[in-house]
């Protein structure tokens, strides 16, 4: 069968992918058609599709099954495609069982049958070993399974239920951390929830939200007392507006425009006392983008931060490379203690966005995965702010300037 026997309309025409979806689905959208007359002509060869006749995929995902039925009117691309001549009127619905069963699915995909190429040829196919019971017995194992497969959708459904409202507790009891008034509340709210740890968090999700809530508590000021005796975050602010005025005075940076106030709608929970909000601008933040050479020449020899450099949140010069970049490119792109990297591309959703904090000086650059973030007053604890830029107040507020910006 070749291309120039395709046409617009007539008898549909499958290969591998709608005998898959026709496996799955009982039907499948067809694009390729063959004319009613070599159809006809196909007829008397003996190789159309009859009822109770199984087609196999040779090729891709290989050994799909789908048992024609009755009415069912096509051809195939015989490069692509195996059928099974059910000559002899085997019970097709037990085949379909087997060609479904890890029996068949190991057989074919054991590297014992001699070929690299990922293929079902029909010589590999008359290879293949079937238990073949009698005739009454195909019946009672047909009945048999979907007797017990009906049971595995009713405990399917069950444990989806059942995994339902077990996120609904973990999130409820999560809730009553989050609404602890003070650190006192929350020690006693923590008290009752950790006594069932080993029955809540039994599932990636209830982790992952444990996580979230620990991370909440933070940057929520509930985590950790208060200390009367600790200077308020107000006088931080005051004195970086100080440094701020002082350097637009000194021609060294430009003056902005004032940010906007932030208002009572804008604020996602009370802070306590001692804390204050801020936008970011207002901590004098310097950003830049990483470098984009792949090697200068004439260069120096320095190591250049990659994705694959963070681990755990943290820069690791376990596994690094190194490029040769030149002398004001080392300058422009260096990292100090304080500085934090954010990743800005070439990660998933989850990843881009996140603060990786410079615990050190590094005699090391980076790549354009990220922005570099220095402030000039020493606003953050570094590990703090990688705190921050993991709780879901940071991250709701990136997801929603990536679907902007989409």
């Amino acid at each position: 069968m070749n291309k120039k026997d395709w046409v617009a309309t007539g008898v549909p025409f499958f290969r591998t992918r709608e005998i898959v979806q026709l496996s799955k689905f009982g039907i499948c959208d067809n694009e390729l058609f063959i004319s009613e007359r070599l159809y006809d002509e196909l007829i008397s060869s003996g190789t159309v599709p009859e009822k109770n006749d199984v087609m196999l995929t040779g090729v891709g995902t290989i050994g799909i099954p789908y048992v024609v039925i009755e009415h069912d009117r096509f051809y195939f691309k015989d490069a692509s495609v195996l059928i099974f001549k059910n000559i002899f009127n085997l019970w097709p619905n037990y085949l379909d069982l087997f060609f479904r069963s890890p029996c068949w699915i190991e057989q074919i995909h054991d590297g014992s049958m001699g070929t690299t190429v990922h293929t079902l040829t029909i010589v590999r196919a008359n290879a293949i070993k079937i238990p073949i019971p009698p005739a009454e017995e195909q019946l009672r194992i047909v009945a048999k399974v979907g007797e017990l497969m009906a049971l595995c959708d009713q405990l399917e459904q069950c444990s989806e239920s059942q995994l339902s409202a077990h996120q609904t507790l973990v999130e409820t009891l999560l809730a009553t951390l989050t609404d602890s008034t003070d650190a006192d509340k929350l020690a006693q709210n923590w008290a009752r929830l950790s006594t069932h740890f080993d029955t809540l968090f039994t599932t990636e999700a209830s982790i992952d939200a444990l996580k979230q809530t620990i991370l909440q508590l933070a940057v929520m000021g509930k985590l950790v007392s208060q200390d009367p005796s600790d200077e308020p975050a107000s006088a931080l602010l005051e004195r970086i507006a100080a440094e701020k005025a002082l350097l637009v005075k000194e021609k060294k940076i430009k003056k902005e425009k004032p940010l906007p106030e932030i208002s009572e709608n804008e604020k996602p929970f009370e802070l306590p006392k001692g804390w204050e909000w801020c936008r970011l601008g207002a901590l004098m933040p310097q950003f830049q983008n990483g470098a984009s050479s792949r090697g200068d020449s004439g260069g120096i020899p320095i190591t250049v931060l990659r994705l694959a450099d963070i681990k755990d949140w943290k820069v690791s010069l376990a596994d690094t490379r190194e490029l040769s970049i030149d002398s004001k490119s080392i300058d422009k792109y260096s990292l100090e203690k304080g500085d934090t990297l954010i990743i800005r591309v070439n990660g998933s959703s989850d990843i881009v966005g996140r603060f990786i904090g410079c615990d050190e000086n590094y005699d090391a650059i980076y790549c354009d995965h990220f922005i570099r973030m220095r402030f000039l007053v020493e606003v953050f604890n570094t590990r703090y702010l990688s705190l921050l830029g993991s709780s879901n107040i940071v991250r709701s507020h990136v997801q929603n300037l990536k679907r902007q910006a989409n």
